[in-house]
């Protein structure tokens, strides 16, 4: 399978793996937006956990207010968001999302770091190694709080040479870290401190780093990926439908002994039941690469994002049948076009440390 080409530039549909272009680049432009995204599964697949930082909240209706007025500081009409999700069997446990105005924010262009409100992650070594370690502070529903402290110990990770400095790209995927072994605690407490709920994690997990100069309802019409761990193998799999007359775009990226290839493929998806649950997804890379999904238990299903942990196989040239569990996202961004989608999605944002409404 041919090697994927650096991107500085191309097709959004294409990536990096780049630590060092993990830092914020702080893209000038009212609806431009960083999002660093970290996944992962518990050992037996039952628990999912999703938690993300954004520099501007593509899915806050005050992002998509386009007679936002913007002055002073070229992002001071931004919005930025942290938003955690904490599943069990398909079911939802924990989940906040959390939107700032911006000078709660604060990230680096020289240094992997990030903080918004008293939520951050930072790229640190130990004697065991190097990762992410990312602390959230976030306020749920009735004044409820999440407190962790994970780590997201990197075993794959900075996978291809240059970065995008320089790069005028609308769209970049950077696969910083497509495999870590993922630990740590999460807290959950009530209205007066006292702790109700505390959670011990661990398992597998992802980490990438997207970031546009365009609205992301300007950009594409939907996306659909997702990635799965198997022994030797981490495949991460993308279909986007673009707006306008560029189509389609679907690729499989494979990490294995600390390389990364990636083959385009062909797209197919069928199902029968309205809640997402046995819809089957195939990825298929020639006849030596295939990645078939059966959609097993949703998490999420919001306005504009479903999120499902999924069975995945994998088959390659050697014919071996590979199977494990995945999380799969599906991204609908032109739902935020209905007011009334973006008035009861609001209703679950927490605003500059207050809580939502449910």
């Amino acid at each position: 399978m041919p090697e994927i080409p650096i991107v500085n530039s191309g097709p959004s549909g294409s990536f990096i793996s780049s630590l060092k272009d993990d830092v914020w680049h702080g893209r000038a432009g009212r609806h431009s937006f960083e999002r660093w995204h970290f996944d992962a599964l518990s050992d037996d697949g039952r628990e999912a956990l999703i938690i993300a930082f954004y520099d501007n909240y593509p899915y806050s209706p005050r992002y998509f207010n386009r007679r936002s007025v913007v002055s002073g500081n070229v992002n001071s009409g931004q919005f930025p968001a942290v938003t955690f999700l904490y599943s069990v069997d398909g079911q939802i446990v924990l989940q906040a999302v959390n939107e700032w105005s911006f000078d709660a924010f604060s990230a680096r262009m020289d240094n992997v770091t990030c903080s918004i409100g008293d939520s951050s992650f930072s790229v640190e070594k130990a004697n065991y190694g190097s990762g992410y370690f990312v602390h959230i502070d976030a306020m749920t529903a009735r004044k409820r709080r999440i407190e962790s402290d994970l780590e997201w110990l990197s075993i794959e990770s900075d996978l291809t040479a240059g970065s995008t400095a320089g790069a005028t790209p609308s769209m970049i995927w950077n696969l910083v870290a497509p495999r870590s072994d993922v630990s740590g605690r999460i807290v959950r407490t009530g209205t007066r401190g006292k702790t109700k709920k505390v959670i011990h994690f661990r398992g597998t997990g992802y980490h990438d780093h997207f970031q546009s100069s365009t609205s992301l309802t300007d950009a594409i019409a939907s996306r659909c990926w997702g990635r799965a761990h198997f022994d030797d193998t981490t495949a991460v799999f993308q279909h986007i439908s673009y707006e306008g007359s560029r189509g389609d775009e679907t690729l499989v990226a494979l990490v294995q002994d600390g390389t990364i290839i990636s083959r385009d493929a062909k797209f197919t998806m069928s199902g029968t039941r309205s809640d997402g649950k046995d819809t089957e997804l195939e990825f298929l890379a020639g006849d030596e690469c295939s990645v078939k999904v059966t959609m097993a238990e949703p998490i999420e299903r919001g306005f504009f994002e479903q999120r499902m942990v999924s069975d995945v196989s994998l088959v390659l040239a050697d014919g071996r049948p590979r199977q494990t569990r995945g999380i799969v996202e599906i991204c609908n961004p032109k739902g935020m076009y209905n007011p009334l989608y973006r008035w009861m999605s609001d209703l679950k944002i927490g605003r500059n440390g207050g809580s939502p409404f449910f």
